[in-house]
């Protein structure tokens, strides 16, 4: 499935975490939204974990691999920005997996609310239990509250939570 304008630019950065990333991956081919693309950054990981972004390259054509040498998240994430086609940029840890509707709720509530960005809540999974996080619970801040005069950048941001 070819998303020629993504909407949603979902950049991935993959060091050294072979054993989670194919969930990852897998989570976000299986989303409910398909209008995305895929930035999935190797930042010098093992051969294994290489080889295993170049397979889901080959498998949709939504996934964009960039292999590079190790310089960390900040770099990768830095470079994956400056590579992205959508409207909107996503985050996605190289060791989580995200929930089939998420990126279609994020996309909605973001277009419905005159926002420009969303954050939501999150799960810790331990061998025994499971541990909910919170984020604020804010229903909307506004422009003028988030802007701060010593930085040139303005913007609203929408707190998600389900419980």
């Amino acid at each position: 499935m070819v998303s020629k304008d993504p909407k949603v630019s979902i950049i991935l950065c993959a060091y050294n975490t072979a054993n989670y990333l194919e969930q990852c991956i897998e989570s976000i081919l299986s989303q409910q939204f398909h209008e995305w693309e895929l930035l999935l950054i190797d930042d010098g990981s093992t051969e294994e974990e290489a080889l295993m972004c170049d397979h889901y390259g080959m498998l949709d054509s939504r996934i964009r691999v960039i292999h590079k040498a190790n310089s960390g998240l900040s770099d990768s994430r830095n470079l994956g920005i400056k590579k992205a086609h959508g409207n909107y940029i996503c985050f996605v840890d190289s060791d989580d997996w995200i929930e089939p509707d998420m990126l279609k709720i994020m996309y909605e509530t973001i277009e419905n609310n005159d926002t420009d960005i969303v954050v939501v809540g999150h799960w810790r999974e331990y061998q025994n239990r499971h541990e909910r996080k919170h984020v604020v619970n804010t229903p909307k801040l506004s422009k003028d509250k988030v802007y701060r005069p010593e930085k040139s950048l303005q913007f609203s941001t929408l707190y998600l939570d389900d419980g």
